[in-house]
């Protein structure tokens, strides 16, 4: 969900966000959460980026079928 993980020409159309979604918030809770062994403040940084998420909405699952 990083912005720097969009694909790219720049990076050899490599990374994981294909959605092409970008939000300054959430890349620094996510940079973050890469230096921290805190698991209080990685409960609480996970907490805001999935709720961040939630209202972006940056990736719309398929309806299951059943």
């Amino acid at each position: 969900m990083h912005s720097s993980n969009v694909p790219s020409r720049a990076n050899g159309y490599r990374g994981g966000n294909y959605a092409n979604y970008k939000n300054p918030r959430s890349d620094q809770l996510l940079d973050q959460l890469q230096r921290s062994l805190d698991p209080a403040f990685r409960r609480i940084a996970l907490h805001e980026a999935q709720a961040i998420w939630q209202s972006d909405l940056p990736v719309l699952p398929p309806p299951v079928r059943p």
